[in-house]
């Protein structure tokens, strides 16, 4: 049976043990007023290295902001989470990290304009 979504994606996961024993940690946070159009959060690794998202922690004051987490490529790797009130905060722990595609950056991404909190975490190499 199939799975039928209006939208979805499907990031890579991989083991642990499967990121390069030279990556570097890294964690970024900020606010952003307006993410209607994509913001760089984590600029790309360069060339042959990947990052891999460990964390995302997402808060939104602002009904209707709807932020989600992307590659350079708008390729969706978490969301869109919708936020019908304000205030409301999603934490994600992954034990499998995503993988992000070769040399690509991360951003933010909103349906519109409103303060928008992002905490990511993870290893870049």
């Amino acid at each position: 049976m199939a799975i039928e979504l209006d939208t979805s994606s499907n990031p890579t996961l991989v083991d642990r043990g499967s990121i390069p024993t030279s990556a570097k940690p890294f964690a970024t946070n900020g606010i952003e007023a307006d993410a209607s159009t994509a913001k760089e959060i984590v600029v790309a690794p360069g060339t042959g290295k990947n990052h891999y998202i460990t964390r995302i922690v997402l808060q939104s004051q602002t009904a209707g902001v709807d932020p989600q987490i992307q590659d350079d490529a708008a390729s969706v790797l978490f969301g869109r989470y919708y936020t019908t009130t304000t205030g409301v905060k999603i934490e994600i722990n992954y034990p499998r990290p995503i993988k992000v595609a070769t040399n690509k950056a991360i951003d933010l991404k909103a349906a519109g304009s409103g303060d928008v909190f992002v905490f990511i975490e993870g290893f870049s190499g």
